[in-house]
C-alpha cells in the first residue's frame, strides 16, 4: 500500500524524530503521544542547566515562552495576545465555567459522551441554579438540530469537543458558533482531540473560548496546555483566580500590589510556569514545519486504507466516517464477538499500542505513522 499520492510527509525524516518507532507501533495519540527527539532535547537541556547551574539564567528560559506562545497562536490562527498557557484542558474550561456571571435559571448545553473534563465544570454550577443539558449522541454523532432543540434564551454556553474522544466525531464548529451566537451564548470548545492533527482556525470558526492540553495530538508532555480567548471577551470572565503574574509589571516591581491586569490572555496565567511542559513550542514548531493540512491528509489516508481492510476482515467501523467533514484522526472499530479489551491485550503483546474506547478499539495515528504500522496492527488482530 502506498500513500505517496495522498501525503507530502517525508516519513523517513518524520520517523527519525520518534525513537519509539524502534520498538512500538504507537497508534494511541488520542491518549498521549511519545516525545520527539526535539521535545526531549529541550527538556533534557533544561534539566541539565537546572542541575548544573541552579537555573541561574532563569529569564533566558522564561523568554522562550514568547516563542512557544507565537507558535501556539499560529496553530490556532490567533494573535499571541489571545493565548494563555494553562496546566491542562480542564483548567481552561474551569476558567470559563467559574468566570462567567451566572444567574439562577441559566443553562449550559453540551452533549452525551463528552469527556468528563467538559462535563464536570458545568455540572458544578448546579449549586448556583445553572442547569446542564445533554444533546443525544446518535450513532456516534451529535446533530446540530438536537443541540438547537435544547437551547433557549437562558442558554449561556454551548460546550462541545472539537472531536469526540470515544466516537471520533468532529463537530462543525463554525455552524455551532453561529447557532450559539444567534442565541446570545458562547461557544466553548475542548480542542484536545483535534488540535495538532487537523486545522482549527478559531478566527474563521468563531470559537469564543478553547482549551487543549499538550500531551495528545500536540505531541508534548503532561502538565501544560493552551487556552484561547476570543478578542473582546477578556472582561467577560471574572478575574477572581489571578495572582502575581496576572499583572503587568509584576516581575519588575514586586513591592507594588496595584499593577493592572495584563490587557491580554496572560491575565489568566496566575503564577510561575511549568517551563518544561510549556516549552512544547518545539513540538508545535515541528507540527507547523510539517504542515497541519498535510498531517490531516496523511492521517486520513492511513485511516481510509485501514477502514477498508478492517471491513474486509469482518470488523465493524463504528466511528462516523460517511463524510470527511465529520471525520477526525480517530478510528474506532470492533470485532463481532471478541471483547475489545481482549484484543487490546493481544495487540499490546505484539507491541501495537491502541486504546479501548467507545465500545471498541480506538486507533489514532499521527504524521510519522506509516502504512507498515497499520499493517502490523492488522497482522496482530484475531
Amino acid at each position: 500500500m502506498t500513500l505517496a499520492a495522498a501525503s507530502s510527509i517525508d516519513l523517513a525524516s518524520a520517523r527519525a524524530l520518534f525513537p519509539v518507532t524502534e520498538r512500538y507501533t504507537w497508534l494511541n495519540h488520542a491518549a498521549h503521544s511519545p516525545l520527539s527527539t526535539r521535545v526531549a532535547g529541550v527538556m533534557t537541556a533544561y534539566a541539565a542547566e537546572h542541575r548544573d547551574t541552579g537555573l541561574l539564567d532563569f529569564h533566558a528560559w522564561i523568554d522562550k515562552i514568547d516563542g512557544a506562545r507565537r507558535d501556539a497562536a499560529t496553530l490556532l490562527n490567533a494573535s499571541p495576545a489571545d493565548v494563555a498557557f494553562v496546566k491542562n484542558t480542564s483548567t481552561g474550561l474551569l476558567l470559563v465555567a467559574n468566570g462567567l456571571d451566572w444567574r439562577a435559571g441559566d443553562n449550559v448545553v453540551t452533549a452525551e459522551r463528552e469527556f468528563p473534563s467538559n462535563v464536570h465544570p458545568w455540572l458544578n454550577l448546579k449549586a448556583r441554579g445553572v442547569e446542564t443539558r445533554f444533546a443525544p449522541c446518535r450513532d456516534g454523532r451529535v446533530l446540530i438540530d438536537d443541540i438547537a432543540a435544547l437551547m433557549d434564551d437562558r442558554t449561556r454556553v454551548l460546550a462541545v469537543s472539537y472531536v469526540g474522544f470515544s466516537t471520533g466525531y468532529r463537530h462543525d464548529l463554525a455552524a455551532l458558533a453561529d447557532l450559539a451566537h444567534a442565541r446570545g451564548a458562547y461557544l466553548v470548545v475542548d480542542g484536545v482531540q483535534g488540535l495538532g492533527a487537523m486545522p482549527l482556525d478559531v478566527a474563521a470558526t468563531g470559537v469564543d473560548f478553547l482549551s487543549a492540553a499538550g500531551h495528545k495530538w500536540l505531541m508534548a508532555s503532561y502538565g501544560a496546555g493552551v487556552f484561547y480567548v476570543k478578542p473582546g471577551l477578556l472582561d467577560v470572565l471574572s478575574t477572581q483566580w489571578t495572582s502575581w503574574l496576572s499583572h503587568d509589571g509584576a516581575e519588575t516591581d514586586m513591592d507594588r500590589y496595584d499593577q493592572p491586569l495584563w490587557n491580554d490572555a496572560r491575565r489568566f496565567e496566575e503564577g510561575v510556569f511549568n517551563l518544561v511542559g510549556i516549552l512544547f513550542g518545539a513540538s508545535i514548531a515541528t507540527l507547523l514545519e510539517y504542515g497541519v493540512p498535510n498531517i490531516q491528509r496523511h492521517v486520513f489516508a492511513l485511516n481510509d486504507a485501514l477502514m477498508e481492510e478492517l471491513q474486509t476482515c469482518g470488523y465493524q467501523v463504528v466511528s462516523p466516517h460517511a463524510s470527511e467533514a465529520e471525520r477526525s484522526g480517530i478510528v474506532i472499530f470492533r470485532h463481532p464477538t471478541i471483547a475489545p479489551v481482549d484484543i487490546e491485550a493481544r495487540l499490546k503483546a505484539a507491541n501495537v499500542i491502541v486504546s479501548v474506547r467507545g465500545g471498541g478499539l480506538r486507533v489514532a495515528p499521527h504524521f510519522y505513522s506509516s502504512w507498515d504500522d497499520m499493517q502490523r496492527l492488522l497482522d496482530a488482530l484475531p
